[in-house]
C-alpha cells in the first residue's frame, strides 16, 4: 500500500498465521519503512514486476500465492494476477479500495473529488 506502513496490516497478518498462512507485507518503495527507490518508478507494472521477481524466489511461491492489496497494493495485484504475464502468481485477489480508472475517467473525477473538503484561513484559525 502507498502513503502508509505495513504495520497497519500486522493484527490480520497474525491472524492469517494462526491458520497456516505464510505472510509477508511488503511497503512499496518509497513509502513505510522502506528506502526510496533510486529512480523514480516508471508504472505500476514496475512494482509488480520487482514484487513478482523477489517473492517468486522465496520457498512456498512455487504455486503462488493469495494477495491482498490495499489502495495502490490492490492495482499492483491487479497486475500480478495477469495470468499471461505472470502464469497462475496470483491464487486469489483481494483488493482493498483501489480504483483502476481511465484517463478521461480520472479527469472526470478530478473536477469533484479533488477539492478540499475545507479550506484553510490565513490566520490558521
Amino acid at each position: 500500500m502507498s502513503a502508509s506502513s505495513s504495520a497497519s496490516m500486522h493484527a490480520l497478518m497474525q491472524k492469517l498465521a494462526a491458520l497456516g498462512y505464510t505472510c509477508y507485507a511488503p511497503d512499496r518503495p518509497g513509502f513505510g519503512a522502506s528506502d526510496d527507490p533510486d529512480i523514480e518508478p516508471p508504472s505500476i507494472a514496475w512494482y509488480a514486476e520487482l514484487y513478482h521477481a523477489s517473492f517468486s524466489l522465496l520457498p512456498g511461491f512455487e504455486h503462488g500465492c493469495h494477495i491482498l492489496g490495499h489502495d495502490s497494493g490492490g492495482i499492483i495485484g491487479t497486475e500480478l494476477a495477469n495470468a499471461e504475464r505472470y502464469g497462475g502468481f496470483a491464487r486469489s485477489l483481494t483488493c482493498i479500495g483501489p480504483t483502476v480508472m481511465s484517463a478521461e475517467q480520472r479527469l472526470e473525477m478530478s473536477k469533484t473529488f479533488l477539492e478540499p473538503i475545507n479550506k484553510p484561513v490565513p490566520s490558521g484559525g
